[in-house]
């Protein structure tokens, strides 16, 4: 290490023990089929000899291959930790529940939508003698069906949306 007061080793902390570049190192990392065995043995040994762990978090974001949220509490310390994996641990849950409240609503919406028909004469029949129900422009029926399916849809998916 430089002699900073940093207490995780850094890739560049191993590269630089092992006397191989940030890439080699990253490629070890990651698996690379192209790493020669010795290379790849004399790396993973300065790793243990250093205490190297790799931040699969930072992996990730450099990766790109993962919608990923960061959170830097800018303190410097770990006192917090805890209080953000259950705050983390709620955003996973919370995530989980819209994600299936939206598909039972859409399923809802959709099976609605089936009975869009049935559900305007319905609604028809309620209206006063001498009202008619008029289009003002070609689309207005189908996005009334669609009005009707997503009312209904809310309707029917409301336990859905309650339980889960």
């Amino acid at each position: 290490m430089d002699g900073q007061s940093r207490t995780r080793p850094t890739i560049r902390d191993v590269a630089t023990a092992a006397g191989v570049s940030i890439g080699t190192v990253s490629r070890v990392l990651n698996r690379h089929p192209n790493v020669h065995e010795r290379t790849r043995g004399k790396i993973l040994e300065t790793m243990r000899a250093l205490g190297y762990e790799p931040v699969f978090a930072a992996r990730e974001l450099g990766r790109g291959s993962r919608p990923t949220i960061g959170l830097s509490t800018g303190l410097g310390t770990r006192r917090l930790v805890p209080f953000f994996q259950v705050f983390l641990e709620h955003l996973t849950e919370l995530r989980e529940r819209l994600i299936k409240s939206l598909l039972g609503l859409l399923v809802a919406v959709v099976i609605c939508f089936t009975f869009a028909d049935h559900l305007l004469a319905i609604i028809k029949e309620s209206i006063p003698e001498g009202v008619t129900l008029q289009a003002l422009s070609p689309a207005e029926g189908i996005i009334t069906q669609f009005k009707i399916a997503i009312v209904a849809g809310i309707f029917v998916a409301f336990p859905i949306l309650f339980y889960i």
